[in-house]
């Protein structure tokens, strides 16, 4: 307990109540008239005062003046003459200021009284040394009024040592309540303090204010003063003292106390103070010793909870081991390392040696019998739950103050450190293992700064992967792989892991191979950092792409190319218009679509063969690549039609160079020496677009020339004709085709013929039909799709005519099926019907008015419509699925979709391209495109149909591929769908 500042109205306050205790005492004694020495009566004061001025330090000037002005008047009160007051006054003084110097100078300035050294300090400081000194001054002031001075000095010494062994720990614990000192382990109950301290006031009032009796032997308070010393505390026994102290002191002054037997004699009285004080001094030493004793055992217990808190969380235990009785004694956390929960029983070494595994008993029996040296290992435990532990034991001998010799030591659970490194060095072999025997190429390369440095390992598909041996690769740098083209973009990656940005990188870049050679490799690149976050290497893997950048260069040429001439084809040839039609609009000038139909062909392919055909097919594309510019493009939109785009060229430009190709076509057909070839002609239709027209589409734009070309053929073909669109005549042919489409409509000349979709592998007997939309003109002329069905997009019919293409097949649909046959009918909608809400509606209300089961039908969307809106397919597709139709994509390949599309529309049949079915038995790259299709197809569960078959060659090659389906005039040419007729179709089929 330290002291502390208080106010100085306080200070004033514990003065005055010195001045008034003394009065009181004093008034109760009656023994101030006889002589103002009388010390009974003034003992309290010194204590008062020397405990006010050790919790009042920065006080002492005010509290001082206080203090002699209130003593000096109760000297005064109680009949003292000037001079003894001011003596006794000065003494009392004198007394409480020179015994906080002493107490400070022997028990230090951080004086605490609940120790011993404290309680010394007290006792020699402040009730010896400065009780002496105030005495002095006293004794000799009344020496001067006439008091003997030897007398003086003893009574005053005795009665202010009193009162301060009695009465400051009091003024101390009343003034630091909250750190008051506790005398045992365990604080006493409020219940044990006040039984105590009232049996002090009971014992008191029996032992010092009557006489006669039990009571007659004032020893029976040491007791007392030990239980208090022992279970109270310091503060508490201090207070114990004053009230044993105050109750003698009233039996002396009354004459009634057992500890005088004749109150007038001094000497009595001055030999009982000096009992009482020897009796208070004993008892807070002991209270004293009994609170270090205590606070020893209770930092000795924090000090065990904190090593075994330490042991807990290191999962350290210590355990100590008699080799001569085999006595154990184990600590919490050794139990626990055990797997058994702590006790305070002893371990018995059979016990603990039952836990230990068989195979290391044998060291800890050698290690105990003194036959091996203690020193570190590894010891394997088995746990209650049948789990295996590791622990890490240390000791060595140590021998106790008794001589007694044991062994002592600790062991670590280490157990999960051996499970991490073998499973780091199992993690460790896995890796080598995958990078020795990865088929890809992996290295592990160093740093400099943020730029990749030399290879510090590699593995030998990595030194194939750049041709150069793995000894020579190890220490080479990495811009020395790296092609020179892809450096800055892998060094731009690089920048970016180091500084975190990123947590890898994937690209496919070039690497050299030699000193020729370049290899197109899937790069993935990641950095290695120490557990700090420091950049140790980088780990690149490499996956050699070569072949299949040269498949996909193949492919990307079949997707934008017509195989047989190797002219743009439409797709292509659209985007380009698309990019040309931005051009114009940004820089200005103006440029031409031509659209060349051939005249009198089909007669021509049907009746010379498709080599002919695809022969004069091949001399107009090379007619037109030999006298076009380079910056013109041309492409083969399908069949026998060519389109031409001509950038910076106007409309007289245009007109004259597509009457010049008409000639140059005419002139080649006549002299290519077939008979059947000179009749061929060509219809071409010109449109023109510049900067100022209104904003059209590309597909706009290709109407525009296609309707040129059809009013070339109408006025005789062999003709060229210029699309005029402010032109009467220009819009009086557009007005009048689409006219014809709408009395088409109308007048129900719209009809269905079917084309059969025959099993390649057999063992298939379902009929199934594509069926293909033909419109009759009024002359009675059947017109094909690819001739109208642009138009009806261009004016808003197409709706309509899907719609009587989906009513058509479900009534047809509805009667085969009536008639027992169970074919399977395939349609096309376009994709601005599919585009629509509510379409798959319009669907299942068509089959339910007709009565057609929907399995029977089996509705197709190209490619291309369904990447336009992949969620829109897929939400159509499940409708359908919702319905019982069917789901195909058509002409798939003709858009070099991913195969990711595949995975994620639920379709029912991949109708493959007729693209690469054309050259299927010539060209190996059409023949890998299709294999693949065919894989992928069957591993998600769908089916496969080849179209545009021409040939048995192709049907054998397309069987050997694995394709289920095909379809094409070899197989079966388009005709009028008969009536059903019980199983006709399937005869058919």
């Amino acid at each position: 307990m330290s002291a502390q500042s208080v106010r100085g109205g306080t200070a004033v306050a514990l003065a005055a109540a010195s001045a008034i205790a003394c009065f009181v005492v004093a008034r109760a004694s009656e023994v101030f008239v006889n002589d103002a020495s009388q010390l009974a009566a003034i003992w309290p004061v010194s204590g008062l005062l020397l405990g006010a001025l050790l919790i009042a330090r920065e006080r002492w000037l005010p509290m001082l003046a206080a203090a002699a002005a209130g003593l000096f008047a109760a000297y005064a009160a109680l009949g003292a003459s000037p001079g003894v007051a001011a003596a006794l006054a000065a003494g009392d003084l004198i007394a409480a200021t020179f015994g906080v110097g002493a107490i400070e100078l022997i028990g230090g300035r951080r004086w605490r009284p609940a120790t011993l050294r404290g309680t010394a300090a007290l006792l020699v400081g402040g009730a010896g040394l400065g009780v002496a000194a105030g005495a002095l001054a006293s004794a000799t002031a009344l020496a001067f009024e006439g008091a003997d001075w030897t007398r003086s000095f003893g009574e005053l010494t005795a009665a202010r040592g009193l009162g301060v062994i009695a009465l400051t720990p009091v003024v101390l614990a009343v003034a630091d309540r909250e750190a008051r000192p506790f005398a045992a382990i365990e604080s006493p109950s409020r219940l044990e303090r006040a039984l105590v301290l009232g049996g002090t006031v009971v014992l008191g009032l029996l032992l010092f204010t009557r006489e006669g009796g039990v009571f007659d032997q004032p020893a029976i308070v040491v007791p007392l003063l030990a239980v208090a010393a022992i279970r109270l505390g310091w503060s508490d026994t201090g207070l114990v003292v004053a009230i044993l102290c105050g109750f003698a002191s009233l039996g002396i002054a009354t004459g009634e106390s057992a500890l005088v037997d004749d109150p007038s004699s001094r000497a009595e009285v001055l030999a009982a103070q000096v009992v009482l004080a020897l009796f208070a001094a004993t008892a807070l030493l002991a209270a004293a010793l009994t609170a270090e004793r205590s606070r020893a055992v209770e930092r000795l217990r924090r000090e065990r909870e904190d090593l075994g808190e330490a042991q807990r969380i290191a999962r350290v235990g210590s355990w100590t081991v008699d080799p001569e009785t085999g006595d154990v004694d184990w600590t919490e956390q050794q139990f626990r390392n055990f797997g058994l929960e702590p006790r305070d029983e002893p371990v018995s070494r059979q016990e603990y040696v039952s836990r230990i595994h068989p195979d290391d008993v044998d060291i800890v029996h050698r290690i105990l019998t003194g036959q091996e040296p203690m020193s570190e290992f590894e010891l394997r435990v088995r746990r209650p739950d049948g789990r295996q532990a590791v622990l890490a034991v240390s000791g060595a001998p140590i021998t106790t103050r008794s001589g007694r010799k044991l062994i002592a030591g600790t062991t670590r659970d280490v157990t999960g450190e051996r499970e991490a490194a073998r499973a780091l060095a199992s993690a460790e072999e896995r890796f080598r293992r995958a990078f020795e025997d990865s088929g890809a190429g992996m290295a592990i390369i160093g740093l400099d700064g943020d730029r990749l440095g030399a290879f510090e390992d590699a593995n030998q598909a990595m030194a194939r992967l750049v041709a150069m041996p793995r000894e020579k690769l190890i220490g080479s740098r990495w811009d020395a792989v790296v092609h020179p083209e892809d450096a800055d973009t892998v060094a731009t990656a690089v920048r970016g892991l180091v500084a975190a940005e990123r947590s890898s990188f994937t690209s496919e870049i070039r690497l050299r191979a030699g000193a020729e050679q370049t290899r197109w490799t899937a790069c993935s690149l990641s950095l290695v950092r120490d557990p700090d976050g420091a950049v140790l290497h980088a780990l690149l893997q490499a996956q050699d792409i070569t072949e299949r950048k040269q498949v996909e260069g193949q492919l990307q040429f079949l997707a934008d190319h017509d195989t047989l001439t190797g002219l743009l084809n439409r797709r292509r040839f659209v985007d380009e218009i698309a990019r040309e039609i931005a051009r114009v609009r940004r820089y200005g000038g103006e440029s031409a679509v031509l659209v060349l139909d051939l005249d009198r062909f089909k007669p021509v392919n049907d009746s010379a063969g498709h080599a002919v055909g695809d022969q004069i097919l091949a001399t107009v594309a090379d007619v037109l690549r030999t006298r076009l510019r380079a910056t013109d493009i041309v492409a083969r939109l399908g069949g026998d039609e060519f389109g031409v785009l001509l950038p910076a060229t106007d409309r007289d430009a245009a007109e004259r160079l597509a009457t010049e190709l008409r000639a140059v076509i005419a002139g080649r057909m006549r002299g290519s020496g077939s008979p059947a070839g000179a009749r061929v002609t060509a219809s071409i239709g010109v449109a023109t677009f510049a900067a100022g027209d209104e904003e059209l589409a590309p597909e706009e734009l290709l109407a525009h020339a296609d309707l040129a070309m059809y009013a070339a053929k109408q006025a005789g073909r062999d003709r060229v004709r210029v699309h005029h669109s402010d032109s009467a005549a220009g819009d009086a042919g557009r007005t009048g085709r689409v006219t014809r489409i709408r009395e088409a409509i109308r007048d129900d000349r719209l009809t269905l013929h079917a084309q059969p979709i025959v099993p390649i592998a057999g063992g298939d007997t379902r009929p199934r039909y594509e069926l293909l939309l033909r419109m009759l003109d009024s002359d009675g002329e059947l017109i094909t799709p690819d001739r109208f069905l642009y138009i009806a997009e261009r004016f808003g019919l197409i709706g309509k005519i899907d719609r009587w293409v989906i009513n058509a097949a479900a009534e047809r649909l509805a009667g085969h099926q009536a008639a027992g046959a169970d074919p399977v009918f395939f349609v096309n909608v376009a994709a601005s019907s599919l585009a629509q809400p509510g379409f798959a509606d319009t669907v299942a209300a068509c089959l339910e008015e007709a009565g057609a089961d929907p399995r029977g039908l089996v509705i197709e969307m190209t490619e291309s419509e369904a990447l336009v809106n992949i969620e829109q397919a897929r939400a159509f597709a499940a409708e359908l699925r919702d319905l019982g139709c069917g789901f195909a994509l058509d002409d798939f390949g003709a858009g070099f979709a991913s195969f990711y599309y595949l995975k994620h529309l639920d379709f029912d049949f991949l109708k493959i391209d007729g693209e690469f079915i054309d050259a299927l038995t010539a060209e190996e790259a059409d023949r890998a495109v299709v294999e693949a299709l065919v894989r992928v197809a069957h591993q998600l569960g769908k089916r496969t149909i080849a179209e545009r078959v021409r040939d048995g060659r192709t049907v054998e090659a397309l069987r050997a591929l694995g394709v289920d389906y095909g379809q094409g005039n070899h197989l079966g040419a388009p005709a009028p769908l008969p009536e059903p007729q019980g199983n006709a179709l399937r005869a058919r089929a």
